[in-house]
């Protein structure tokens, strides 16, 4: 079989080809459709359609939304300083007065012995003196006595304690107080012993009537309680 190539033209198809340039009918064609393409839109722009089209988008709705800036929160309202209380210290404890009950010991309890007196001249006997008291030697004593409200005022001190401070004291013959001791405490703690030096204390500081014997002013020991009570 003879095949002959594709790029080959026969006599037939250069005729074919050559007549198809030469029809002009399909050239103006296409140039009519563009005229009358041109003049239909000119038509539109004349009649007012392009207009009309204007006007409608002009008077569609625009939606137009303001953003609001934001509003920054408002400040936290500052605490007032409130000054700070001003540190008083505590009153001070109200310490009641003392209640001291101090007893006038009954005349039994006076010791009404003498304390005898140094004759003069030292290391000679003395003469016998002639007796001054009573036919058949008998003695008139009288007992001395406190005087209260010439002693000094205890002050109760800051303890929870009471009692009765038995105290034995010796006044000689100008009344005052030359001596005293405890002889029984107001109590078995260490807090009553102090009860206790006050007793002393507060006796030291009276003064009284010296007793007698015959008369005659002699030292003379006696006793007295000393009564501690806390008051409500």
């Amino acid at each position: 079989m003879t095949g002959r190539r594709p790029d080959s033209f026969s006599q037939g198809d250069r005729v074919d080809f050559a007549q198809r340039q030469h029809r002009p009918g399909r050239r103006f064609t296409g140039i009519g459709v563009v005229v009358l393409l041109h003049l239909v839109l000119g038509w539109v722009l004349v009649s007012g359609l392009a207009h009309h089209i204007v006007q409608v988008a002009r008077q569609a709705p625009v939606e137009i939304k303001l953003i609001q800036p934001e509003t920054p929160p408002p400040p936290s309202p500052k605490m007032a300083l409130l000054p700070l209380p001003t540190l008083s210290p505590p009153p001070p404890r109200f310490i009641p007065p003392p209640e001291v009950q101090v007893t006038q010991p009954p005349e039994t309890t006076v010791a009404a012995a003498a304390i005898p007196q140094p004759s003069p001249g030292a290391g000679t006997e003395a003469a016998p003196q002639p007796g001054r008291g009573q036919p058949g030697g008998a003695l008139v004593r009288t007992p001395l006595q406190l005087d209260f409200s010439k002693c000094g005022s205890p002050a109760y001190p800051d303890i929870d304690v009471q009692g009765t401070t038995m105290v034995v004291f010796t006044m000689d013959i100008s009344g005052a107080i030359s001596e005293a001791r405890v002889v029984e405490s107001s109590g078995p703690s260490r807090r009553h012993k102090v009860l206790d030096r006050l007793a002393v204390t507060f006796v030291l500081s009276c003064k009284g009537t010296p007793g007698t014997v015959n008369g005659k002013p002699v030292p003379l020991r006696g006793i007295t309680p000393i009564t501690w009570n806390l008051k409500d």
